[in-house]
């Protein structure tokens, strides 16, 4: 569950990146977007609590 979670959330950012029109200039990378998400995440769905875990491990990636 933990990994549909971390998709969602992914398309959610993107989607809010792409519809978001932003001063040239300003903007944010999506990566520096998506740093913002490090850490312990929890939830509930139809299933139940779910918990989701984003971990920083290079400067260039990010585990879901």
């Amino acid at each position: 569950m933990g990994r549909k979670l971390g998709s969602f959330m992914l398309a959610l950012l993107v989607c809010s990146v792409a519809a978001r029109g932003g001063t040239p200039g300003n903007e944010i990378s999506p990566f520096e977007r998506l740093k913002t998400l490090v850490g312990e995440w929890e939830g509930r769905n139809s299933a139940g609590p779910v918990k989701a875990t984003y971990t920083l491990v290079a400067r260039t990636a990010i585990t879901f």
